[in-house]
């Protein structure tokens, strides 16, 4: 799909994604407003940035969009498939998340859905249930209507993992981030300003996650907090319930991190 123009898939029509790469360029806006759920099953997505002063190119998600295996082709690994690339300009394509992204299937080790395309998530969710989801380039701020801050919700559920790994994601008051899973700051700036409450793991390896003052006032937690790169910073409280275990990286700013009574510190 190419050129100035909009694709929409209608709240009755159905949606399916499968098979061979397919490619969105020159400005287009592809929107999914299926009001029946999506199975991903096959095939990576690329969106095309735009020249200075033209329309960014962008996907946007009104709908339920489910990465998932294929029965029918049990050799194959689709669950590691789904991806969105970009392929650069001045004006970077963009994903707007208005309803939700599941990832069902993969493995942590070896299925991972990748998105280097500008992701805003607002008032919508991403959920990964299974294997492992990477943000690679920030929230955008590039198409019509996104301000590049995203206000809906990140989850990860136990065993699995969600990647902040690239660009600059901001995640304003009424954002959530949560979870038994992992959630992993692995290079680019996190700002967070809604509520970071992860029951399970936090890990700062590289690039900055800011806490700030949460967006309903309460302190952000987690189970355990792995500082061994990067920089932990922002004006927020930090509870850790179970471990801080700090081998490398930094603490900065006017925060408070709180070693909470029953829970370990390793330096």
């Amino acid at each position: 799909l190419r050129d100035v123009g909009t694709t929409t898939v209608a709240p009755a029509a159905v949606f399916r994604m499968g098979g061979t790469t397919k490619y969105v360029t020159n400005s287009r806006v592809f929107n999914n407003n299926s009001t029946t759920p999506t199975d991903w099953k096959g095939g990576d997505l690329w969106m095309y940035g735009t020249p200075a002063a033209t329309p960014a190119t962008t996907f946007n998600n009104n709908g339920s969009i489910r990465w998932v295996d294929d029965p029918a082709t049990p050799s194959t690994n689709e669950g590691d498939t789904g991806d969105f690339h970009q392929s650069g300009n001045t004006v970077p394509a963009e994903i707007n998340n208005n309803g939700t992204f599941t990832k069902v299937d993969g493995d942590v080790g070896g299925e991972s859905t990748y998105l280097s395309v500008p992701f805003e998530n607002d008032g919508a969710s991403l959920v990964v249930n299974d294997g492992r989801v990477r943000l690679a380039a920030g929230s955008g701020g590039s198409s019509s209507g996104s301000d590049g801050t995203s206000g809906g919700s990140y989850s990860a559920a136990a065993g699995t993992i969600l990647d902040f790994e690239g660009g600059t994601h901001t995640l304003g008051s009424t954002s959530t981030v949560t979870g038994a899973g992992t959630v992993r700051q692995l290079g680019g700036t996190t700002h967070m300003n809604g509520d970071w409450n992860v029951a399970g793991t936090t890990s700062v390896s590289s690039g900055t996650l800011n806490l700030e003052p949460s967006g309903s006032s309460a302190n952000h937690s987690t189970g355990t907090f792995l500082l061994s790169g990067g920089v932990l910073g922002g004006g927020g409280i930090f509870d850790i319930a179970t471990l801080m275990r700090w081998t490398g990286g930094t603490m900065e700013d006017i925060g408070f991190t709180t070693i909470l009574a029953g829970a370990l510190l390793e330096l």
